[in-house]
């Protein structure tokens, strides 16, 4: 997910943070939207079940996290549609903000509102 050249990133954005207690819901929200285009991961597999196994098992890495679930959405002004490597940067210094980087996580997209929005779903335990 590291890019070597830094591209100026859209203005404004506004960001929202839950947390929750399991990946199952968010990971079928986010990845099986009709419109849902998957941006970047540190996951493997290729379907929301691959992903969702991935997350809930680092569930058992640390039992007492109460709310293990980070769920990141990021809206975009109306008509403002970042490209691949914007949004990939956008994710890359979200996850690191939040002391994330060594987490799993996958970021999609989806263009069902008035605004472009980026979902990132992370897992709040170190893997």
């Amino acid at each position: 997910m590291t890019t070597a050249t830094k591209l100026p990133l859209p203005k404004p954005m506004i960001g929202k943070i839950k947390k929750g207690k399991n990946f199952a819901g968010l990971t079928k929200y986010i990845l099986d939207k009709e419109e849902a285009e998957l941006v970047c991961t540190n996951l493997a597999g290729d379907t929301s079940q691959d992903f969702y196994r991935q997350l809930e098992a680092t569930c058992r890495l640390n039992p007492r996290v109460q709310f293990p679930v980070s769920h990141i959405s990021i809206s975009f002004a109306p008509g403002e549609k970042p490209d691949k490597e914007q949004l990939e940067q956008i994710v890359e210094a979200t996850l690191a903000g939040m002391g994330f980087d060594n987490n799993l996580y996958f970021a999609a997209t989806h263009n069902d509102r008035n605004h472009f929005h980026l979902h990132v779903a992370a897992s709040r335990i170190k893997s």
